[in-house]
């Protein structure tokens, strides 16, 4: 997997501009109080969780930047906050859209800051790959951004999981059984490690509850929340998430696979035995 990032294409790809843009908004970088990561597996739910932490006054989170390589790269961290930063109002002035998906919360501050806290990037399966292919990462991360690091990892049932997975990245049942399964033990990995880093949640029980289960993600993070903001962010949810475990044929093989990952990571023991297909 390549660790360097691209330098071409979009106008915030380029170092120089982000190291001019750096120096514009160096006051508001000292503010910051935590760098947040998302890990995990893709067709999860982490677009819309991340989205709706951006929305708050007091944070900035990257969608699908891919802020590792930046770091591999030797970027500063006045640089990458700030490749943060128009990678943020680059996706904002599109529109927010993804697969399909709007991602917009209406009246909120996607795309600006009022004081900068908490500041991050949200793609989950590649940093995690990332991660396993090269934990030093991790390391050169927290030397760079001088604050802690942590990990947000949303969780859904493994069966629409890897259904979703299979059906948008074009693989076979077992194929992204094979990458889901991987991405779980890198995640279990990092757990022991930094147990206290980590926050799961379930993409289940954030649409259930958005109000009370984003309000707890805030407080972990440091941000303090308020009713208009969890009330905009309630207002872009969806009802339920979306079962897509029965479009594909399962064989007993293939179910038996990811019971055993629910029985052996704690994230996953509260999806039971009756949700497989």
């Amino acid at each position: 997997m390549r660790l360097r990032p691209d330098m071409g294409g979009r106008t915030s790809d380029s170092r120089p501009r982000a190291r001019m843009s750096s120096w514009r908004f160096r006051r508001d970088f000292a503010d910051v109080q935590s760098f947040v990561l998302f890990v995990g597996c893709p067709r999860s739910g982490h677009s819309l969780l991340a989205s709706m932490l951006d929305a708050h006054s007091d944070a900035v989170i990257a969608h699908e930047l891919d802020a590792l390589p930046y770091v591999a790269a030797g970027w500063t961290r006045g640089e990458l906050y700030a490749r943060i930063l128009l990678h943020d109002r680059e996706f904002t002035a599109a529109g927010r859209k993804w697969y399909g998906y709007d991602y917009v919360v209406p009246g909120q501050w996607q795309g600006r800051f009022r004081q900068l806290r908490v500041i991050g990037d949200k793609r989950g399966a590649v940093t995690t790959e990332r991660i396993e292919e090269d934990p030093s990462l991790l390391h050169r991360l927290e030397e760079v951004v001088g604050v802690p690091v942590r990990f947000v990892h949303v969780t859904r049932n493994p069966f629409d999981n890897v259904v979703t997975m299979s059906r948008r990245g074009g693989k076979t049942l077992d194929q992204a059984s094979d990458r889901y399964l991987a991405l779980c033990a890198t995640v279990a990995s990092l757990h022991a490690e930094r147990s206290g880093d980590i926050m799961d949640l379930r993409h289940e029980d954030l649409l259930a509850d958005v109000p009370g289960r984003l309000a707890a993600v805030c407080r972990w993070l440091g941000l303090e929340p308020d009713d208009a903001y969890l009330s905009a962010c309630a207002s872009v949810a969806f009802d339920s998430p979306r079962r897509t475990r029965n479009e594909l044929p399962w064989s007993a093989d293939q179910r038996a696979r990811i019971l055993a990952a629910v029985d052996q990571h704690d994230f996953l023991s509260s999806y039971a035995l009756e949700d497989a297909p």
